[in-house]
């Protein structure tokens, strides 16, 4: 007979001062058998919190960030499209996937969380970040060293929003909008590696670059109405109507087709039907949805306009 465990358990009685003892009866073999069982799923059971700081140590959680990646990339292949385009935009997105854990170790640098850092993170970053300089590398050798010149462009504006996610000010406007044209400076770098113009690139280069702009007014914009702030409204409707104004006559003049045109049309009564009638409460999962979904509107038709003449 092992040993006898006691517990002790209350039972209802009218003064509230009985209690009964309950007697277990479980030999020391059982107990030792369940008592190891019980440490080996505490070291193996996965902790849901493990698994949320791993994924957002190796992958961005920003949801808008593949947004503004994927819309300039996918623009420039389908408007340009060549192997060393391919490359470009793998180069790009190699590049996202290093920045977080490469943004962990250079703020961990001079302290001594350093050294608890995981490997996996550092092989991450590093690895991703081989895989960006041998694909920008590649493509240079296939097309030519001018296919770098809208780094001009993005490294400052990079390296700004880079600087404001290590004082923790990423979530700024300046820094927004710098990360986002950084960005869309893909879609020039993938038409000058297609062999267009440098002029014909800077100008497809620009209508990405105003989507960004847009997208960002009008997201923040949107989030603030959710909360009660009307405040940024009028300055969002204001841009979209300059950058249509502005849209409309590059058409007119032949510079840009007039179906680009148009998906800022189709952005604009987007926000104008969202943020005039002034309906609170929607999410942000809901609102990346909508934005998503808008992107592959304005990439279709953008790139059908520029492929067929439109």
């Amino acid at each position: 007979m092992g040993p006898v465990f006691t517990l002790w358990r209350p039972v209802a009685s009218r003064s509230h001062e009985e209690e009964q003892p309950l007697h277990l009866s479980l030999d020391r073999q059982t107990f030792v058998h369940h008592l190891g069982r019980m440490r080996v799923l505490t070291q193996q059971a996965p902790c849901p919190a493990s698994r949320l700081r791993w994924r957002g140590m190796l992958i961005p959680r920003e949801h808008g960030t593949w947004n503004l990646l994927l819309e300039p990339v996918a623009l420039g292949c389908l408007v340009a499209p060549s192997l060393p385009g391919v490359l470009l935009g793998l180069a790009a997105l190699a590049l996202i996937l290093a920045r977080t854990s490469l943004l962990r170790l250079v703020s961990a640098r001079n302290t001594p969380s350093v050294r608890s850092l995981p490997p996996l993170a550092r092989s991450w970053a590093y690895g991703w970040l081989a895989v960006a300089v041998l694909s920008l590398l590649g493509a240079v050798g296939l097309s030519g060293i001018r296919i770098l010149l809208p780094l001009v462009i993005a490294l400052p504006l990079g390296a700004f929003q880079l600087r404001s996610q290590l004082l923790r000010n990423a979530r700024t406007l300046n820094a927004e909008l710098a990360g986002g044209l950084a960005l869309s400076t893909s879609t020039m770098m993938i038409a000058l590696a297609g062999g267009l113009s440098l002029g014909t690139a800077a100008l497809l280069w620009i209508l990405p670059a105003l989507r960004v702009l847009l997208s960002i007014l009008y997201i923040r914009a949107r989030l603030r109405l959710g909360r009660g702030e009307m405040s940024a409204v009028d300055d969002v409707l204001d841009a979209h109507l300059v950058v249509l104004v502005v849209l409309a006559g590059l058409a007119v003049g032949g510079w840009v087709p007039a179906l680009a045109a148009a998906a800022f049309g189709v952005l604009g009564v987007r926000t104008l039907y969202e943020l005039v009638r002034k309906q609170r409460g929607i999410s942000a999962r809901r609102l990346g949805f909508i934005e998503v979904s808008l992107g592959i509107v304005f990439v279709v038709m953008t790139a059908a306009g520029f492929r067929a003449g439109l």
